[in-house]
């Protein structure tokens, strides 16, 4: 299993799984805390629809809302459900050559000081997602991408490249004659 997310939803107790498949996404839910699982179901939508969940987890926000972050071919995206996971929409897309995406629900202060966020009336909290950087002529060497949204996931800020946040070269890119992203599709 390459890529896999998982997020629960509190209010109805339900695990939803999400598995790539060879070009798409699979959806799993369990009720019982992972003992069993009702699935697949195929998460199709129209172009351009996310072709894998990213690995880790998605969040709950306080709203209730499911936010799982994808891959789609545009960058990094996110699987958006406001109805305890019944359907699935995509929400705002990262920058071209951003993947494999982590998102947080964050304190949106936060978000605007970094520059990552909008200076307008936010909400209490924003989500925070950053992305590897898979994008060589992206400017800094190796810098995960950030962003930050106000909207639960719709929409995304402007995504500027870390100086902290590193993107680690992975054995499969330095093996490789191959540009790091032609390398992770082959891999």
């Amino acid at each position: 299993m390459d890529y896999f997310s998982v997020v629960r939803h509190s209010a109805t107790d339900t695990i939803h799984l999400f598995l790539a498949v060879a070009k798409g996404i699979q959806h799993f839910t369990s009720k019982d805390g992972g003992e069993s699982w009702q699935g697949p179901t195929e998460l199709a939508g129209p172009n351009p629809w996310p072709h894998a969940p990213t690995v880790g987890h998605g969040v709950e926000l306080a709203s209730g809302a499911l936010v799982v972050p994808a891959c789609c071919s545009a960058g990094s995206c996110a699987l958006i459900s406001a109805d305890a996971g019944k359907t699935w929409s995509v929400g705002g897309f990262g920058a071209k050559g951003s993947r494999e995406s982590s998102i947080a629900e964050v304190d949106c202060g936060a978000l605007v000081q970094r520059g990552t966020a909008d200076h307008g009336a936010a909400p209490p909290s924003c989500l925070y997602m950053n992305a590897r950087n898979m994008n060589k002529n992206a400017g800094t060497a190796h810098g995960r991408f950030e962003a930050g949204s106000t909207d639960g996931g719709v929409s995304w800020g402007h995504m500027t490249l870390s100086t902290v946040l590193t993107t680690p070269v992975t054995p499969h890119c330095a093996c490789c004659k191959r540009a790091c992203s032609t390398a992770v599709y082959a891999y």
